[in-house]
């Protein structure tokens, strides 16, 4: 059984953005039923799909490296206020 090891600085940053999309409740309501492109608390890209969100992201100005980004797919429906 293979030891598993500790999250590096940018995965840490890269899960604190995926928990933070899933259950902030602006981007819940905003891109419900959509994926987003995420990196320090901010949507770069939205879109149908992982590959629509990405391009999307990484054609805005100043956007991080894709290997720097959390690809969330936002649930639809219900959600706590």
């Amino acid at each position: 059984m293979r030891k598993s090891r500790d999250l590096d600085e940018r995965e840490k940053g890269i899960d604190a953005d995926y928990n933070w999309a899933l259950e902030d409740l602006v981007v819940r309501r905003q891109y419900a039923g959509q994926v987003v492109a995420v990196h320090a608390r901010k949507v770069w890209g939205a879109g149908r799909d992982h590959r629509q969100a990405v391009e999307r992201a990484l054609n805005e100005p100043n956007c991080p490296d894709r290997s720097s980004l959390a690809i969330v797919v936002v649930p639809e429906g219900e959600f706590s206020t």
